[in-house]
């Protein structure tokens, strides 16, 4: 089988440890490694099984488990290397990490009531911080309601967006996440067409030129339709610009 690298960036306690875990385990199962995140999904209740040996199965659980410590910053390797398994240390990451207490709850809670869009920000990052806190209240079981994560996104989002939410809001008796992301994602998408649109009608108008200059084009081009040559007497030029005045110089000695 034929070997894809992939590159995920390690995990130092610091950065989004639920996404960190999900590519963590999509490398496994890139890898060929996914059997040994079994014991977690039989864990989780899904009902999982496989056709490998056990002698099998112990060589993929050490694979992954040194795939899964080279993916960790030296300080989170000090607090899981122990672990003889990858069920093992994948639960100690998570007790670690993801704590389900009652104070990380409130931290998490407080910070998706706190989150604010501040004004000529990104809206894909916003998007993209709600969706992360979303993420870790579902992983510590304190997910809300979706109709509670629609009003919220949108109590989040700045004063600028002011009528774009009475628009959304008018005549529904029911909202959901996915009906404000797709509204948002159609406001930004129009934003950028005007903008675009702005761009090129800018662009025409340096490009045009002014009826001064088209009068003054037309006005030289009139003076010099009324020029005479008196070498050979035709319109259009002077005597010194006439083309007959190199052969009459060749033919006089000029």
């Amino acid at each position: 089988m034929t070997s894809t690298k992939v590159d995920l960036e390690k995990f130092n306690g610091k950065n989004d440890f639920n996404m960190w875990k999900v590519n963590m385990e999509a490398v496994l199962i890139t890898h060929g490694l996914g059997d040994a995140l079994l014991p977690i999904t039989k864990k989780e209740g899904k009902d999982v099984s496989t056709s490998k040996t056990p002698e099998q199965m112990a060589e993929i659980d050490r694979k992954a488990k040194g795939t899964i410590i080279l993916s960790l910053a030296d300080s989170v390797i000090r607090e899981v290397a122990k672990e003889p398994t990858v069920a093992d240390l994948w639960a100690k990451l998570e007790s670690i990490y993801m704590k389900k207490s009652l104070a990380n709850r409130l931290y998490i809670k407080k910070r998706m009531f706190t989150l604010k869009m501040h004004e000529g920000s990104s809206l894909d990052e916003h998007l993209d911080e709600f969706n992360k806190v979303c993420d870790t209240l579902e992983t510590i079981d304190a997910a809300l309601e979706d109709e509670d994560k629609a009003l919220l996104l949108i109590s989040s989002l700045p004063k600028s967006y002011e009528h774009f939410i009475d628009a959304l809001m008018y005549g529904r008796q029911t909202l959901s996440l996915d009906e404000v992301k797709s509204a948002l994602s159609t406001k930004e998408l129009q934003g950028k067409q005007e903008s675009l649109g702005n761009s090129s009608g800018k662009g025409l108008t340096v490009k045009a030129k002014p009826e001064w200059k088209k009068k003054k084009q037309g006005n030289n081009k009139e003076k010099k339709k009324n020029l005479r040559c008196f070498l050979c007497h035709k319109e259009g030029h002077f005597k010194k610009d006439c083309p007959e005045k190199k052969f009459q110089k060749k033919g006089k000695g000029w």
